[in-house]
């Protein structure tokens, strides 16, 4: 994550739902719509650009990006972030790993 605008980066957008004390992260500008996650209702308060990311590992110029994995868990409504799938199981999405969380 970079502090300031790089080539090829966009911004990564900060989401926080105090109801469920759950923060939510894209590179989306949802502005104040529902979670984008399916398996909530719940509505994500938008707080602020927090860092600047390559959309895809592709665009990094080095080869030194790592793609981060985003999954939800509906009976704690909790989010989880990875660069490391092995700890969930799956990066397909829609299907559930270890711990009840599914890949988004």
């Amino acid at each position: 994550v970079f502090t300031e605008p790089q080539p090829s980066t966009v911004p990564l957008h900060r989401y926080y739902n105090s109801k469920i004390s759950d923060h939510f992260y894209t590179i989306e500008r949802l502005e104040d719509q529902p979670s984008t996650s399916s398996s909530t209702n719940s509505f994500y308060a938008y707080q602020k650009v927090i860092g600047w990311v390559y959309s895809d590992p592709a665009h990094c110029s080095d080869g030194t990006a790592v793609a981060v994995y985003r999954y939800w868990n509906a009976r704690t409504c909790d989010h989880m972030y990875t660069s490391a799938p092995e700890e969930i199981g799956t990066i397909v999405a829609g299907e559930i790993g270890k711990g009840g969380y599914c890949c988004e």
